[in-house]
């Protein structure tokens, strides 16, 4: 069962990811209704659960179709190496660029 052969890791690996996503949907959404104008809130935050939703459905596609050649004990592991690899790659190269100043929303 990969790295996690009891399942109570499986759990406190689940509860632990549950965890960490709460620490960067927060601040995501936070950041995008900040930095958007009032008039366009409705279509960024669409494109952003349009983009969510896809990446879910992809992840889901990708994994069910790697399951059957390489099991699924690789396949999480190789979930969790791509998604560990993107947040290195994200938290060494700045994060998340700060929003440009002429974009600021206006104080209502």
């Amino acid at each position: 069962m990969g790295l996690f052969p009891v399942f109570a890791w499986v759990l406190l690996a689940f509860f632990v990811g549950g965890f960490l996503n709460m620490a960067f949907i927060v601040p995501a959404r936070s950041i995008l209704q900040l930095n958007t104008p009032q008039e366009m809130r409705g279509r960024i935050f669409a494109a952003f659960g349009a983009v969510m939703n896809a990446a879910v459905f992809i992840g889901t596609m990708l994994g069910g179709a790697l399951e059957g050649p390489l099991g699924a004990p690789t396949v999480f592991l190789l979930a969790g190496l791509g998604v560990s690899f993107a947040a290195t790659y994200t938290l060494l190269t700045g994060g998340i660029p700060a929003p440009r100043e002429g974009r600021k929303t206006q104080e209502a």
